[in-house]
This record gives C-alpha cells, structure tokens and sequence, in this order.
C-alpha cells in the first residue's frame, strides 16, 4: 500500500432558498494529499446557509496518474 496519494475532488450542492429559487455551491477543484498520516489527513468545511430541502450534493473524484 502507497503512503500517500495526491487526489483532486469537487463537491458541490444544489438546494432551494427561502425565496424558492435554485441555489448551486461549489468547491470548486480542491487538490489534496491523503495518507495514513495525521498531517494528510485533515478536512475541510464547505458551509451552506439558508437551505431548504430538497439538498442534492454531488460529489467528483479523480486520482491523477502516480
């Protein structure tokens, strides 16, 4: 097993608003080394505020060639 591995991912969230219109967030293309390390591992938030359901979250990955 790879001690760490460089991966690129995106998330991104469409919900409605209290004004009952359509609403996309984006994290745009987020590069990061993941490993089995603790220093690799940390995470990061994407807040959304003024959310009414429905949420629909999608969610990219890619792993670039090693």
């Amino acid at each position: 097993m790879r001690r760490d591995r460089l991966v690129r991912y995106n998330l991104t969230v469409q919900h409605l608003t209290s004004d009952s219109t359509w609403r996309n967030v984006t994290s745009g293309v987020i590069e990061q080394r993941f490993g089995l390390d603790q220093k690799s591992a940390k995470s990061q938030v994407l807040r959304v505020t003024d959310v009414i359901t429905p949420i629909y979250v999608s969610f990219a990955i890619f792993f670039p060639p090693s």
